[in-house]
């Protein structure tokens, strides 16, 4: 790659192979970078809001979720991408969380204004790497499906929420806990589903900025990879020196 020495630091190397992909090759990490950068590290913080990737929503999975005081789902149509499922998507998602966006290249939003309903956003990315609004998002929670959004959680995070909410508790060794707990889950108000699975999303998020807490640290490419690998703090900080360590020193590894 043009620009990079033995002297050159990995966290740079990745920096200016980055900006070639935003450049020249857009991937779906790249509009996944994009998104966590400017929503989790600028417009918010990693104190107060989080990112969870690859998050299942009925048949779809989101291509990442930030969470902060809302929940809002972003599905990614890189140049690559066909719009084929694009409807179904965001039917799924529209169900699960508070706000939903559609991220494409600026040449096809357009085209996803025309394809998503109203109430959906729309962001185009250039080649700089800069974000547009279309479209803002709109909120409904009237739309909120409980028994989708129960699928979305973990064990430990539905019956956490049963637990505060209405004192119910499961025991571990009967095979029909699953059944008995989606039931109740159910039956909460969905205005109480709604603040409890936001919450507990948020924390599941906001978990590995509390475990790395120099995670602001990391080079602006790869802070969606941080959200999408369960690194430990002793794993972290091998990460951090390596990125601070010369391309050179790779050939010793």
């Amino acid at each position: 790659m043009d620009g990079v020495t033995a002297s050159t630091l990995l966290g740079e190397a990745f920096e200016m192979a980055y900006a070639q992909l935003v450049c020249d090759y857009r991937v779906e990490y790249v509009y996944k970078n994009t998104i966590a950068s400017s929503m989790v590290f600028g417009r918010h913080s990693p104190d107060t809001a989080s990112a969870v990737l690859e998050l299942a929503a009925g048949d779809s999975i989101a291509d990442i979720v930030v969470l902060n005081g809302a929940s809002t789902a972003y599905e990614i149509k890189t140049d690559l991408d066909q719009f084929s499922r694009l409807s179904q998507q965001v039917a799924d998602y529209a169900r699960c969380f508070d706000k939903v966006v559609v991220v494409t290249s600026r040449a096809r939003a357009e085209a996803a204004l025309d394809l998503v309903p109203s109430a959906h956003g729309v962001i185009g990315i250039d080649r700089r790497g800069r974000m547009r609004t279309y479209r803002e998002p709109t909120v409904d929670e009237s739309r909120l499906d409980p028994r989708l959004m129960f699928r979305m959680l973990r064990r430990e995070e539905y019956l956490a929420i049963l637990k505060r909410t209405v004192g119910f508790g499961v025991d571990a060794r009967e095979g029909d806990g699953w059944i008995e707990a989606r039931a109740a889950f159910a039956a909460l108000p969905p205005n109480i589903v709604r603040h409890e699975v936001l919450g507990e999303l948020r924390r599941r998020g906001m978990a590995i900025a509390k475990v790395n807490p120099s995670i602001r640290l990391l080079p602006k490419s790869v802070r969606a990879l941080a959200y999408s690998s369960r690194l430990s703090r002793v794993g972290f900080r091998r990460l951090m020196t390596r990125l601070n360590q010369p391309v050179s020193s790779l050939a010793a590894l």
